[in-house]
């Protein structure tokens, strides 16, 4: 016979948040969770990359200080530090998260990897089987590896084995152009590494609205060597290098050939619903194995919610803690509450950075609103132009009958800390630019830029 728990999580990233709520309320919990807690974010996503990213930041500013009348120059790298930091601070987070588990008498934590084996039925490394009569399944994804002859034999990196490097390449081709891609191009180059970037599709972060992502992509390859639209169709090795052999996806030109230290594959991810056995349970997935939940975040199976990676919808920690507290309310409360994604904001931490909330033009078209597009440049901000005119704007669709924000997306310096204003805007009342006029920004800053984008002299 199974053990019988109350609620079962399977996932210790932001599955956090329903077996700490589940525990709080008198349940007893079983927490699956075959690697160190803290998920993806904290372990091999965005915490150890923006800790290597922000050293990236440094040594950009360093090179750019003679512009300002500072001479200085990085002298020298010293990697092993850079990554000895990074792993510091994955530490200082998911060691006192094991803790605090470990001394919660309404949760067990399983560290072993678990696999339906029924509909409510898990086995869990071997020695137990347990079940409940609710299950959340926040299993996240891994990243995916294209098929490519040779890859395997020549040997890569990819999205978490790149922070186990212990040397710094001399050069690297990062296979794939989206946001961990371009992220990691940004790091590598920022310290010295050659990057080649080969991207299959005709710009990189291709999700984004237009114009961003047409200024990124002209920004980025005046920096290092960007190959567009083309694909990798083999790979092998040449002594302690790797050859990567190139071709443009129409078949047209000679295949080129690019040469690197190592190779860095991020092309996406793979849900981990194959590893958990997830048909076993009869929760449906769909044809790339994504599990398929409703407005409220059930599975087809009732009793079994999913959320985060696994359901491939939106890929970030904070949509994943956002879904997670909807999860516990519509398994325990009385009120359920729909996912609301319209106002659901990302950011590519890269050079230029990126920030984006709710529709860009196209989608908003593709929808068929009657928008305006409201734009403003940082250059003609008083901060912009104090601190050297740098390259980006920030970029409104406004809704033409209600002035409702269907969407803003920002490139330029701290795009991801000053997009907040309009986020909070977007989720309150009616979610017009109308609070953003009213306020009082502080000058000059470059949160100035927000209502500038809406009030005299946007454009």
């Amino acid at each position: 016979m199974p053990y019988k728990y109350d609620v079962i999580v399977i996932g210790g990233g932001s599955g956090l948040i329903i077996s700490s709520q589940a525990s709080a309320a008198g349940m007893k919990v079983a927490l699956i969770e075959e690697g160190p807690l803290g998920g993806t974010c904290l372990n091999r996503g965005c915490i150890p990359s923006k800790a290597l990213i922000h050293s990236a930041e440094i040594a950009e500013t360093v090179r750019n200080a003679g512009r300002f009348g500072i001479n200085a120059k990085v002298a020298s790298v010293n990697f092993p530090l850079i990554m000895r930091r990074m792993r510091d601070v994955v530490k200082d987070g998911n060691h006192p998260l094991e803790k605090g588990i470990r001394e919660d008498g309404n949760i067990t934590l399983y560290t072993k990897r678990a696999k339906f084996i029924g509909e409510r039925e898990l086995w869990v490394g071997g020695k137990w089987t347990i079940t409940a009569d609710k299950i959340v399944i926040a299993a996240g994804a891994r990243p995916s590896v294209p098929q490519i002859e040779g890859l395997g034999k020549a040997r890569y990196l990819d999205s978490t084995s790149v922070f186990s490097l212990k040397k710094q390449p001399e050069s690297i081709a990062i296979i794939g152009g989206g946001y961990i891609a371009s992220e990691f191009a940004h790091f590598f180059h920022s310290i010295g590494t050659k990057v080649t970037v080969i991207q299959r599709n005709k710009y990189l972060v291709p999700d984004e609205d237009a114009e961003v992502r047409e200024l990124f992509t002209r920004v980025v390859a005046k920096k290092m060597n960007v190959l567009l639209e083309h694909n990798t169709v083999k790979v092998a090795r040449q002594g302690r290098k790797k050859v990567l052999y190139v071709k443009h996806k129409s078949g047209r030109g000679p295949t080129k050939r690019i040469m690197a230290d190592e190779i860095l594959v991020a092309t996406g991810r793979t849900p981990n619903t194959d590893l958990l056995n997830v048909q076993a349970s009869g929760v449906e997935t769909n044809d790339a194995g994504f599990i398929k939940v409703d407005d409220y975040l059930q599975t087809s199976h009732p009793g079994i919610w999913a959320f985060g990676d696994i359901i491939g919808r939106e890929m970030f920690k904070h949509t994943a803690n956002y879904e997670a507290f909807l999860v516990w309310n519509n398994m325990s409360g009385e009120k359920k509450v729909k996912v609301n994604f319209s106002a659901n904001p990302h950011a590519v931490f890269t050079s230029p950075q990126i920030a984006g909330v709710g529709l860009t033009e196209e989608r908003a078209k593709e929808e068929g609103y009657d928008f305006e597009v409201m734009k403003y440049p940082y250059g003609r901000t008083g901060k912009g132009a104090a601190i050297g005119y740098p390259v980006g704007f920030a970029k409104a669709i406004v809704e033409k009958k209600t002035e409702r924000i269907l969407g803003f997306h920002i490139i330029g310096p701290q795009a991801a800390d000053i997009i907040h204003e309009v986020i909070v805007a977007m989720n309150s009342g009616m979610g017009t630019f109308d609070p953003i006029l009213r306020t009082i920004h502080i000058h000059p800053t470059l949160a100035e830029l927000i209502p500038r984008v809406f009030g005299e002299g946007g454009e």
